[in-house]
């Protein structure tokens, strides 16, 4: 019994190592997406209202 256990016990502690080891080097290559800033476009996606070309009365 004490055979199997000084041979199980390390496997285990390396599989739960390579665990963290793996979830902390993918939460280091995961970036959090930036919004790309499109001309002429809200932030909710719709087209935003053209300024209305009204001519300049000259006096």
């Amino acid at each position: 019994m004490k055979r199997i256990t000084r041979i199980i016990r390390p496997i285990i502690c390396m599989a739960v190592l390579l665990f963290a080891m793996t979830t902390a080097v993918m939460g280091c290559y995961q970036k959090e997406t930036e919004p790309i800033d499109i001309p002429g476009r809200t932030p909710s996606g719709t087209s935003a209202p053209q300024p209305s070309a009204i001519p300049e009365v000259i006096k």
